[in-house]
């Protein structure tokens, strides 16, 4: 499959847009904080017809982990979403491709976590010590592949490298993720982590909206996965699981 997504236009990686708000796909590579804006900002203005003199994100992922963004188009809807992502009232889903082969399980985890910022790594304690902060995910292990475990996220926390670091000191490292213990880095950019969908207030409105992101570059190893992932589904929708 192709790799390459220097062709892929900005137009594709939208997901929605209204005036206060969009929520685009952030690639592996971007920093969510001073590229997302720019690289967005035309797109944007060209849709909606109009000038923007306010583009700033919310929330920030991990500079090598892609998938949904969302982008504050005015100061009142960056404290809005701002608000809610402190409260812990917006969710998301996230997808990881994980080193070895695992069983089958859900799983909760929960530690303590610092984040050492001249390293600019996290690292977990069982205890609450100085300066740790508590974090708190869910974790399904849905399929495996032959070197690989496909799982499914739901951080209920969202501390800088929680995921990462809380699967890695599972002995589940994110493939690619060679800072938290993974063998070498991937074949494609960043690491197998991507914020899949979110589930979230939006302003002037009253109902929770969910959006999902695409998966930029899809290689044979990330459509395995997809292909797992529906099967997986079915089984719900069955009622076999």
């Amino acid at each position: 499959m192709n790799f390459n997504t220097d062709k892929l236009e900005i137009s594709d990686r939208i997901i929605h847009l209204e005036n206060d708000f969009c929520v685009v796909t952030k690639l592996a590579g971007e920093n969510s904080q001073t590229d997302i804006p720019k690289i967005f900002k035309d797109e944007i203005e060209f849709k909606l017809n109009k000038k923007i003199d306010f583009i700033e994100c919310p929330h920030r992922l991990d500079m090598p982990v892609s998938g949904i963004q969302i982008i504050a188009l005015n100061k009142e809807s960056f404290n809005f979403f701002t608000q809610n992502f402190s409260n812990n009232k917006i969710h998301k889903t996230y997808w990881a491709i994980v080193e070895g082969v695992h069983d089958l399980q859900y799983q909760t985890l929960q530690d303590f976590l610092v984040f050492n910022t001249k390293k600019q790594k996290a690292y977990l304690h069982d205890e609450q010590v100085r300066k740790t902060k508590k974090v708190v995910l869910d974790f399904y292990i849905f399929a495996q592949g032959q070197k690989y475990s496909f799982v499914e996220v739901f951080p209920q926390t969202g501390r800088t490298h929680q995921i990462r670091a809380q699967l890695s000191k599972n002995l589940m490292p994110i493939k690619g993720d060679v800072k938290y213990g993974a063998k070498r880095s991937d074949t494609i950019p960043g690491i197998r982590l991507v914020a899949r969908s979110i589930k979230t207030p939006v302003p002037n409105s009253k109902e929770l909206k969910e959006f999902t992101s695409q998966i930029f570059p899809i290689d044979n190893l990330w459509q395995s996965f997809i292909d797992s992932y529906e099967v997986y589904k079915q089984g719900f929708s069955d009622g076999k699981k």
